[in-house]
């Protein structure tokens, strides 16, 4: 990646910013975050088309607002990654009648974080109803695409949308391409696994399985005391890994990183479920003044292993997924020290190119790719939704 500034921008700055100073640290923020979307959601190869969703019409709730016009509903879905999104599934269609929503059951996509949802009320042309706008011959923005849909279900109501608000892509916008590497959500969903993905070929016996050792994409409810305890459960049982003996890897993941919101709602979780639990609080008068109200969980309890989970917010996790991780192994591998490795040719360099015009160019430089030397001991949760009641989100 490389910035550039011109002579006069850096000359009329000084006593006020050195811009060249600014353009490195600039350089070096974009660097990074781009190598975390790629160690997050990278893939050598494109997302699946999704297949039709499942509709159905049923009569709004007091929360909710009938659909805009009645008739044959079409819903159309895309699966979306950092980098793009995928040309629309087929059209799934319902008939409704006055004073009706329509929910959505979304199939996931492996490797995909969120997905858009395209709507028309009794027409054949669909737009965009929830996500992301991507327009013909604009580049992707959507890294934090905050209305796509994270979880499988979603209810479509209130009025129907308008052609302002986009019609679905007609081919793939570059979810994938051969110079990126293999990120953990691609690698953990099986994306990685399959077709021309690097791991295609690595497997036992008869098929692959390199992947995460719990893989569930269609949670379909918040991110749960109940959903955790069943994936933990399930990565020290590696229970439905193809051809594997049943607890032959005792998977124990050190921490659970997600969306900020997701485990916002985890914390609720837990915390609606203590509300039967008796705390008494004594407050002396000098105390009140240093009184912290709020509550967040920052650890979680293995009740299979009784080992301790860090929970970590990721700034840039899309909402919706949730990563079981194991950095070390439990046990010796022969030449493996890591679950999963950055391996470089060559590490982060900086260039500054020699002046040849009224511009000074900087350049950095990094030659290398993420290694899942042993992605079944970590695991991954999707289809985490916002709403578990209707209307869903």
């Amino acid at each position: 990646m490389s910035e550039s500034l011109s002579w006069l921008a850096q000359f009329q700055g000084q006593g006020f910013e050195d811009i060249s100073a600014l353009a490195n640290l600039v350089l070096l923020q974009e660097m990074m975050l781009g190598e975390e979307y790629q160690l997050l959601a990278g893939s050598s190869q494109n997302l699946a088309t999704p297949a039709a969703p499942t509709l159905t019409a049923r009569t709004a709730g007091s929360n909710e607002t009938a659909v805009g016009t009645t008739g044959t509903a079409h819903v159309q879905i895309t699966a979306l990654n950092y980098f793009g999104e995928t040309a629309a599934s087929t059209a799934g269609t319902v008939t409704t009648s006055a004073g009706q929503v329509v929910d959505v059951v979304i199939a996931p996509v492996a490797g995909a974080q969120q997905y858009n949802v395209y709507y028309a009320g009794n027409s054949a042309t669909v737009y965009l109803q929830a996500g992301t706008s991507v327009q013909s011959g604009t580049t992707y923005t959507g890294k934090q695409t905050s209305n796509a849909v994270g979880g499988i279900r979603f209810t479509i109501q209130g009025n129907d949308p308008v052609a302002a608000n986009g019609t679905p892509p007609g081919a793939d916008t570059g979810t994938g391409s051969s110079q990126r590497m293999e990120g953990l959500i691609p690698v953990l969903s099986g994306l990685s696994d399959t077709g021309s993905g690097p791991y295609a070929n690595v497997g036992f016996e008869a098929s692959n399985v390199w992947q995460g050792g719990y893989v569930n994409q269609s949670v379909g409810t918040h991110l749960s005391t109940n959903a955790i305890f069943t994936a933990l459960d399930g990565l020290w049982e590696n229970n439905g890994m193809n051809n594997v003996t049943p607890g032959v890897y005792r998977a124990d993941p050190s921490e659970i990183v997600a969306d900020g919101g997701d485990l916002m709602r985890l914390a609720n979780d837990m915390l609606t479920q203590g509300a039967g639990l008796n705390y008494l609080l004594n407050i002396s008068q000098d105390q009140i003044s240093g009184i912290r109200a709020g509550a967040a969980v920052a650890e979680f309890v293995n009740p299979v292993t009784r080992s301790t989970v860090k929970l970590t917010v990721h700034p840039w996790m899309s909402q919706g997924t949730a990563l079981l991780m194991s950095y070390q192994l439990p046990q010796t591998w022969s030449h493996v020290d890591n679950a999963w490795e950055m391996i470089c040719v060559q590490d982060y360099v900086s260039v500054a190119w020699p002046v040849i015009d009224a511009t000074f160019r900087y350049s950095i430089f990094l030659l290398g790719t993420l290694v899942a030397q042993a992605p079944f001991y970590s695991g991954i949760l999707q289809g985490l939704q916002v709403s578990d009641v209707t209307p869903y989100s």
